[in-house]
């Protein structure tokens, strides 16, 4: 992917955080945070690039009720902005049978963004020195497809898109003492 790696290169990162959390009162808690920023570096040719994980900003909201001890319900939703892409040269994978990128466009393309919904309930189950607790969890719980790279398929001569997971209903049991 890169020819020749050189020393002396600058890299800078700028943003800002902000996060405002409701702590457990009356069954609810919750935290809303947000992240602004910028992240580049500045290539042998002396031009500033984004670097590979310049998505610009993040968001998410957490949050839960536990009506009594046993019970608990929560949910998580975040979202990311477009992370930074090489774009593929079609004629030149074409002819190569592989995936071949543009560098002379490093970085300067965006995927979709990222979003995706987490939700979780568990049930706790309290003995003398111990507890128990049994949950079961949804990840990317409205299956959306986001998109995590673009490659070249040999087989069809096309560029195709590769998605994170789909759907997981995901299960398990925490044993606490």
């Amino acid at each position: 992917f890169y020819d020749e790696l050189v020393p002396g290169g600058k890299a800078r990162a700028r943003g800002i955080d902000v996060m405002v959390q409701k702590k457990m009162k009356d069954h609810f808690y919750g935290t809303v945070s947000g992240s602004f920023f910028r992240s580049r570096y500045r290539d042998h040719t002396g031009e500033w690039q984004n670097r590979n994980y310049d998505v610009k900003y993040l968001f998410n909201i957490i949050g839960g009720y536990r009506p009594n001890k046993k019970w608990e319900v929560s949910a998580r939703w975040s979202y990311i902005g477009q992370r930074p892409f090489t774009p593929i040269d079609r004629e030149a994978s074409r002819q190569a049978g592989t995936t071949v990128r543009r560098m002379a466009e490093f970085n300067e393309r965006r995927l979709p963004a990222y979003h995706s919904l987490f939700l979780r309930m568990d049930r706790r189950h309290f003995f003398e020195n111990t507890s128990i607790t049994t949950y079961i969890s949804l990840w990317n719980a409205y299956n959306r497809d986001n998109v995590h790279s673009y490659h070249w398929n040999s087989d069809d001569n096309e560029i195709n898109r590769t998605t994170q997971f789909d759907l997981i209903p995901v299960g398990g049991v925490e044993f606490e003492f």
